[in-house]
């Protein structure tokens, strides 16, 4: 009988044993799985809620910058070299489906939604200003800021000093693209003027330029960001070396250059770039001047790294231009440079892309290329597109621009308030009957904003 319990003891005591010899790591997941017996799916939901809260938002902003697809580089012409990648991307329907999940993604995703702004309209322009003003933190997050729309006649003052603003209130402004786009239908509108950012307490780093703006009309800023400047994309102008265009400009920090150039542009020597490592050369009309690709290859060809060229120079060859780069490793060229030239040899090139329609395609000879590249890498054909940014802009679905009848009741975390300082309307009443013709209307804010708010109200 005293075995009989003794064993029953001992039977009784066994898990117990059991548990201690496991150890003690084993005993939280045992505590889950009774939780979860008792109450599987609110444990579920706690834990779930548990992950996605505490998770760091660096590492939130990492994973939602994965989920964006990558941007498409400048805007006007070919894109060089055909397959960028750009940190700061244009996929807006993405940014704005992952700020509008909660608001701890909106806190998050804030960040990248406003790094990377595109202006397609004036009315943007002071509806942006705004928001800055009205929440400073958005501010810190902008990083690039592009104007690609046309002035009205009535706004040009409203353009220059919301601009100067804009400049002032964003301190990590690094990228600013100044690209309007196509010529308009309407004769009363006109090019925007360059803003003025000679007086900004920092630097830009990145500029771009289109072929529409004159030389000599960004000559002063130029002059002011040589110094700063470490990408820059503009057309190489006609006054280059002009008797009225003598100043020498040097940039010491300038790695990256994209250089449109027609059939009347001369090589020129009035830029001084000694550590120029990225040169983009692209037409606008597919005929060069004799030798200009060769003259800039001459002074800058001995740095290069990368090279893309849009269009053949009449005078060289490939073998030739790719003997003034001997330490190339990333090449872009039409097919027809690559296809009537079989003399290719270079010891450090790594990545060969032929951009083309295939038209020619089939009079490359591939093959050769593992003896002519031998550090060659990868080979990539593209298509000969203009890849550009939406035309269009979501910025007014992001700036609480909606209509005046709306029902929402506003959040702060959400939208700023719509109160703004107001600027001169400069827009007097005139009852007297003449011909409004004559009369010079400027635009002031308020009726900006009031414009963009009724556009906005009937687009959706």
């Amino acid at each position: 009988m005293m075995s009989r319990d003794a064993a029953q003891t001992r039977s009784m005591q066994k898990p117990f044993s059991d548990s201690s010899e496991q150890g003690i790591s084993t005993l939280p997941i045992q505590r889950v799985r009774s939780c979860r017996a008792r109450n599987s799916s609110e444990s579920k939901v706690s834990l779930l809620d548990a992950e996605v809260v505490t998770m760091p938002d660096e590492i939130l902003l990492v994973i939602f910058r994965e989920a964006l697809q990558p941007s498409w580089g400048v805007r006007y012409g070919k894109t060089l070299p055909p397959f960028p990648r750009n940190i700061w991307s244009s996929d807006f329907q993405t940014k704005l489906a992952i700020v509008g999940v909660c608001k701890a993604w909106y806190r998050v995703g804030l960040q990248f939604l406003y790094e990377n702004v595109v202006l397609s309209s004036i009315g943007q322009l002071p509806a942006f200003v705004m928001t800055l003003e009205a929440q400073s933190s958005i501010a810190s997050f902008v990083r690039r800021l592009e104007i690609t729309y046309w002035v009205p006649r009535a706004y040009n003052n409203l353009h220059d000093a919301e601009t100067r603003k804009a400049f002032e209130l964003c301190p990590q402004l690094k990228q600013f693209a100044f690209n309007p786009q196509s010529e308009p239908l309407y004769s009363n509108l006109d090019l925007p003027r360059f803003p003025y950012i000679e007086d900004t307490p920092w630097r830009i780093t990145h500029l771009e330029v289109c072929d529409r703006i004159d030389y000599l009309s960004i000559l002063p800023p130029l002059v002011h960001l040589s110094l700063s400047l470490e990408s820059l994309s503009i057309s190489l102008p006609l006054s280059y070396r002009t008797e009225d265009n003598r100043l020498v400009l040097t940039f010491p920090r300038l790695l990256s250059l994209r250089l449109c150039i027609d059939g009347l542009s001369p090589p020129g020597s009035a830029w001084v770039i000694p550590n120029l490592q990225q040169l983009l050369l692209c037409p606008t009309h597919h005929k060069w001047r004799e030798g200009p690709i060769t003259a800039l290859l001459a002074q800058y060809g001995q740095k290069l790294r990368t090279l893309s060229l849009g269009c053949r120079d009449p005078r060289s060859t490939l073998a030739e231009l790719l003997g003034q780069c001997p330490q190339l490793q990333h090449l872009t060229v039409v097919e027809s440079l690559v296809s009537v030239d079989d003399r290719l040899h270079h010891k450090t090139l790594q990545c060969l892309d032929v951009v083309g329609d295939g038209t020619l395609i089939h009079r490359i000879n591939s093959s050769h290329f593992e003896t002519a590249f031998p550090a060659l890498r990868s080979y990539r054909r593209a298509a000969e597109l203009d890849h550009s940014l939406p035309t269009s802009s979501w910025l007014e679905w992001i700036l609480p621009l909606g209509g005046e009848s709306s029902d929402d009741s506003e959040d702060s975390d959400y939208a700023p308030s719509s109160d703004g300082d107001s600027s001169d309307s400069g827009a007097d009443d005139d009852s007297s009957g003449d011909d409004l013709s004559e009369v010079e209307w400027e635009i002031g804010r308020d009726d900006t904003i009031d414009i963009l708010r009724r556009v906005t109200a009937r687009q959706s």
